[in-house]
């Protein structure tokens, strides 16, 4: 992997009910992740185990295929220390 892309302090609060992502937030994410990832330099396989989610999942978020659970959406913005 390219550098360390996590540690320190995780300042990001999940409050998305645990059964569904909300509407407003599923939007462009895929377009979003996929903007975060390539800023890291990391390619889509690098980010998925950064994460912690298999490939196919990751590749599924990223195109739009999938969306991920509320969970998987906290787990992504504590990574990430940033909303998604």
């Amino acid at each position: 992997m390219k550098g360390d892309h996590g540690g320190g302090d995780h300042s990001v609060t999940c409050l998305a009910p645990v059964d569904r992502v909300p509407e407003e937030r599923r939007g462009d994410l895929g377009m979003r992740l996929r903007e975060k990832r390539t800023s890291m330099k990391l390619k889509i396989h690098e980010f998925a185990h950064w994460i912690g989610v298999p490939y196919r999942t990751y590749h599924d978020w990223e195109l739009g295929n999938k969306v991920p659970s509320a969970a998987a959406m906290c787990l992504l913005e504590l990574k990430l220390k940033e909303k998604v």
